[in-house]
């Protein structure tokens, strides 16, 4: 019996040893992360709040609390889905037993639930964090800016769009501010109050009045200080404050649609400003008022979102339901799906069209069949017979046709191309003359195998993408101050990888229109003043639309076009005729990116779109590149006047 049982406690230690060596080779990452000194932690979106088809942005903590300074490497692997894949750097330094804090952009859709950031030294994993977060896809996500947690009740039981679409409330602090307006993307909504207000830097301030000209809606609430009147937040707000009163809210309720507010409310009545529309109150004393900002909208409410007696008045949800519906609907945003699959895969397979190689001439080619017929054939044959040597046949035939095909091989090898194919694609969407959005895909492709190198411009986010059954497994992303660099290593020949950037554009240009219409025409004129020049330009009103044909730079075109047609073109189609660069290939391929793009209806807007073959300097590849025609599709909402017949 003791035998048996030393044989059993041997069997078990060697199951035991082989499961210890099992678990500690099979997981190496684990076994790497074991530095006590380095603390990583993660905050994804706005309170774990994103939306997967845009850039978000993730608040990244380090903390060393060693004695010697550390630097690394921010690491994150795209490993679950194509066409994105590789690695995505940030280089990283923290000093001696200190803490450093940084915002990174990511695109949406790779927050999922195993996505995993580490922190690398030398090559060695140092801390892990999980990125995890909640999609607002379907949503109406909403930024809350206060000092006080408790401010995001006041928008509890939010809806818009007669109650289809439920409010998400993030509850942000003035630092969780992003400085970028790319970053803003997430929200569609922001409520900054005028207590937080001050404490914005410089840098978020501009980033959210860019991701407002964007189409975002940003509320300037509060009593004190005087409802966010910060500069600049003052000269662009609908609404100079002058007094506090005390109100039964007579007015709210009957806006709302409510029961009355049991008590006396403090309000901050004011004077509105030019160009403002005051919707409770009046031009002298208003409590409620908004104004268009580029394509959205910034509105004053002077109330207390924290107040007891607003928190406890029953009408405090149908209130601001009301008031977010009146700010939706006369909104002229029209943001597109960027990493989803009509975003991103529009762009690739459009990007896909890489410029044709030259093929040598066709006399060219005759010339060598022939005498090659000639030679191997009837020539060869008098030459033996001559001499007597039929048998010889039986090695120069094959030796002359090593040859030729060896020549033609080194003909082919000598005029293959040593660059790199490249091919641009992309989007861009005039805000004003100051600023532009664009998002676009630069392939790259070689006849050899090699390594590919494209760099972008500060203030750009870049992210590789390859082909859909071939991901990069050897790509690194490393985003810098001055720039984005995507490195593509060991491609094999004949094989795609992409580029995807999107960044915003200063300084850009924009169309200047003049434009009046009735029920049954349109005109006016429409001048060019971007750099660009667009081989195709169409006008889209109400849901037809109207070719203007090629505009150069600096140029200016006369619209005059009849609406109203007896014949009932599907708008597709319409689009189609008017854009001719659309017809095939690359602009075939991205098409229906731009049928997307000119969709909306908007009563008082029209949109124009371009059709552009200039790059607009996003991408630098290293190298000698064979460009293909840049294919570019420009946008821009322009106001019509509706005049009387």
């Amino acid at each position: 019996m003791a035998r048996r049982h030393t044989w059993i406690n041997r069997v078990l230690t060697v199951v035991v040893g082989v499961v210890i060596c099992f678990v500690s080779s099979g997981s190496p990452a684990l076994a790497s992360v074991a530095n006590p000194q380095l603390t990583l932690r993660s905050s994804v979106g706005f309170q774990s709040y994103y939306n997967p088809q845009t850039w978000v942005p993730v608040r990244i903590t380090v903390v060393n609390r060693g004695k010697r300074p550390v630097a690394g490497d921010l690491i994150f692997s795209v490993t679950h889905h194509a066409p994105f894949g590789g690695l995505l750097r940030w280089p990283l330094t923290v000093g001696p037993q200190s803490t450093v804090k940084t915002t990174i952009a990511m695109p949406g859709n790779m927050l999922n639930q195993h996505a995993v950031m580490s922190f690398v030294v030398s090559g060695v994993t140092q801390a892990l964090t999980r990125l995890a977060g909640v999609s607002t896809l379907g949503a109406s996500p909403t930024g809350m800016v206060s000092a006080t947690p408790q401010a995001v009740q006041s928008l509890a039981g939010v809806t818009i769009g007669n109650g289809a679409v439920q409010m998400v409330t993030a509850y942000l602090t003035p630092s969780q501010i992003p400085a970028h307006s790319m970053m803003l993307e997430s929200l569609s909504n922001l409520y900054l109050d005028g207590e937080a207000a001050s404490a914005l830097s410089v840098s978020q301030v501009h980033a959210i009045l860019d991701w407002v000209k964007a189409g975002g809606v940003l509320i300037l609430g509060g009593v004190q200080p005087n409802a966010g009147q910060t500069l600049p937040f003052q000269n662009v707000s609908p609404v100079t404050p002058q007094v506090v009163i005390d109100s039964k809210g007579a007015a709210l309720s009957a806006f709302a649609g409510a029961p009355p507010v049991t008590g006396l409310l403090p309000e901050l009545l004011g004077v509105s400003t030019r160009g403002s529309h005051v919707i409770i109150g009046d031009a002298k004393h208003a409590l409620v008022a908004d104004r268009m900002y580029g394509r959205g909208i910034i509105a004053y409410v002077g109330l207390n979102p924290i107040s007891p007696l607003l928190l406890s008045w029953s009408g405090n949800t149908m209130f601001y339901t009301a008031l977010f519906e009146a700010f939706h609907t006369q909104l002229a945003r029209a943001r597109f799906d960027l990493f989803g699959s009509g975003g991103t895969w529009s762009l690739v397979t459009a990007a896909e069209q890489f410029p044709q190689l030259n093929a040598p001439p066709l006399w060219l080619w005759a010339t060598i069949f022939l005498l090659y017929l000639f030679v191997a054939g009837p020539g060869l044959f008098i030459l033996l017979r001559r001499n007597r040597k039929h048998e010889r046949a039986w090695w120069i035939l094959p030796i002359l046709s090593v040859v030729v095909a060896g020549s033609i091989y080194e003909y082919g090898v000598l005029v293959r191309p040593n660059g790199i194919l490249t091919q641009s694609v992309g989007l861009i969407d005039i805000v004003d003359p100051h600023l532009a959005e664009a998002t676009g895909v630069e392939a790259l492709m070689s006849p050899q195998t090699r390594a590919y190198s494209v760099s972008t411009p500060p203030g750009t986010y870049a992210v590789p993408l390859s082909e859909s059954d071939v991901l990069p497994k050897q790509t690194m992303t490393t985003y810098l101050p001055s720039g984005s660099l995507l490195n593509f290593s060991q491609v094999r020949a004949w094989s795609g990888r992409y580029a995807f950037v999107a960044g915003v554009m200063r300084h850009f240009g924009a169309f200047s229109a003049t434009l009046q219409y009735t029920k049954k025409e349109v005109y006016g004129t429409v001048t060019n003043q971007t750099a660009t020049s667009y081989t195709d330009l169409a006008l889209v009103l109400h849901g037809k639309v109207v070719m203007l044909g090629a505009l150069r730079a600096g140029h200016s075109t006369h619209v005059q076009a009849v609406l109203a047609s007896s014949t009932k073109v599907p708008f597709a189609l319409q689009l189609a005729n008017a854009l001719p660069s659309s017809s095939s290939g690359v602009g075939h391929s991205i098409f229906e990116f731009v049928n997307e793009l000119a969709s909306p209806s908007l009563p008082s807007q029209a949109i124009l779109i371009g059709w552009a073959h200039a790059e607009p300097k996003l991408f630098y590849p290293d190298g000698a590149v064979l460009s293909a025609s840049p294919q570019w599709v420009v946008r821009q909402l322009v106001d019509v006047t509706k005049v009387a017949e």
